[in-house]
């Protein structure tokens, strides 16, 4: 009775799929498996009716021999090429299992190539960019936006997969990153970590800093990005630590950069809406921010050209010309710009949606003052509409490729 079972499963299979080629070849693979072949029994006499094989070594054989179930699908079937054909089909189906959970080192030597021309393009592209245009991408990606999003994860060194997979090693990197630069801005930053997370983790850190170090400048946000699902997995004393520390980096005194400033309130402020469950919708007008908003874009401007007093100024002013019938005060770079910048993002992350949308356009229209952004200025303007909680996509959707060592200047215009 059993044995009749048996082969009315075996047909009704056949019949399912439409041809009895797979039913019998998996009958194959089972015979020619390592197992199959050494006679091993399941651990128990009440798994015997997992296996497709029998093992009359230990139990009587409650399955009919793999031969005659072959030989009822495929009458045609050579009894004399039974072995051999079993072994061949089981190292067909082991290669094909092995090429989907391992790919061949050819396929990830294509791959690292890949990775590293799109790294090495990266400082030579640039795009034409519209405060409309950028306006438009917040919040709102499409299949192009996913893409780029997923060539800029596969452009990652295998290193910064490896530590975000662990949310230790990923708060250790991401601390790596934002305390990089010279051997006195490393110190002084690890000094901070130490002091607001302890000297376990400076040490994760100091093991973290060959990865950060060797990271693409234009890669530093994504692997940032990267590293936010680990973030979120610490615990919630952990998050709470860390956002006391990354405020105390913010505001450190010393040489500081606007891009690095801006990752690192980007990483705070997300801390934070993760410990809050999600961010309160702002309430606030652009009317009575007009001041916060005028700072933001005076070290916008003022960083985008610190040496060039008319850019700065056109800069300045096409910014805040985009805000229509908004006055327009002169250009004024507050004297302690780090925490006048903290405080007015601040201000403005507490804005209604739709007064956000002229901030990211009057951002967009300071740093993109010349109609073109170099991809540095473009993760700048993700970077600060991250912190202002206006999520946007990476801006390379429309980019114009330059041949391979055009200068970054040369290829967007100045």
């Amino acid at each position: 009775a059993c044995h009749h079972h048996e082969s009315s499963a075996d047909a009704a299979a056949a019949r399912m799929v439409g041809d009895a080629a797979p039913p019998r070849d998996l009958l194959l693979m089972a015979a020619g498996s390592s197992a199959a072949r050494a006679g091993s029994p399941p651990s128990e006499p009440a798994a015997e009716h997992l296996w497709f094989t029998s093992h009359a070594r230990r139990w009587p054989r409650v399955h009919p021999p793999i031969l005659e179930r072959v030989l009822a699908l495929d009458p045609q079937f050579e009894r004399a090429s039974f072995e051999a054909e079993a072994d061949r089909v089981w190292r067909d189906g082991e290669r094909q299992r092995l090429e989907v959970l391992t790919p061949p080192a050819r396929r990830q030597r294509e791959d690292a190539e890949r990775a590293r021309a799109f790294t090495e393009a990266l400082p030579y592209l640039s795009l034409q960019a519209t405060p409309d245009f950028v306006v438009a991408k917040v919040g709102q990606p499409d299949w192009m936006d996913v893409a780029q999003g997923e060539a800029l994860r596969a452009a990652l060194p295998l290193a910064v997969s490896q530590s975000v997979a662990s949310p230790t090693r990923a708060r250790a990197l991401v601390l790596a990153i934002l305390a990089s630069g010279d051997e006195a801005r490393w110190r002084r930053q690890t000094a901070l970590v130490e002091h607001g997370l302890g000297a376990v983790v400076r040490a994760e850190v100091d093991s973290e800093r060959a990865v950060a170090d060797r990271l693409s400048p234009y890669l530093r946000l994504p692997a940032v990005e990267a590293a936010f699902p680990g973030l979120r997995r610490l615990s919630r004393r952990e998050q709470r630590h860390l956002i006391a520390t990354l405020k105390a980096m913010e505001l450190e005194d010393g040489e500081r950069e606007l891009f690095e400033l801006c990752l690192t309130a980007l990483v705070r402020v997300g801390l934070m809406d993760e410990l809050s469950r999600g961010a309160a919708v702002g309430r606030g007008v652009l009317w009575h921010a007009g001041d916060a908003l005028r700072t933001l874009l005076s070290i916008v401007a003022h960083h985008g050209s610190p040496t060039d007093p008319a850019t700065r100024e056109s800069a300045y002013r096409a910014g805040v010309g985009s805000l229509a019938g908004a006055a327009a005060p002169a250009f004024a770079l507050p004297p302690n710009w780090a925490v006048a910048l903290d405080a007015a993002l601040t201000e403005l992350a507490d804005l209604e949606p739709g007064a956000k949308r002229r901030v990211v356009a009057a951002l967009t229209a300071t740093v993109a003052h010349d109609g073109r952004l170099q991809l540095a200025e473009a993760e700048l303007l993700r970077a600060l509409c991250g912190v202002l909680r206006c999520p946007l996509p990476p801006l390379m959707p429309e980019v114009v490729t330059v041949a391979a060592g055009t200068p970054p200047a040369a290829a967007a215009g100045g």
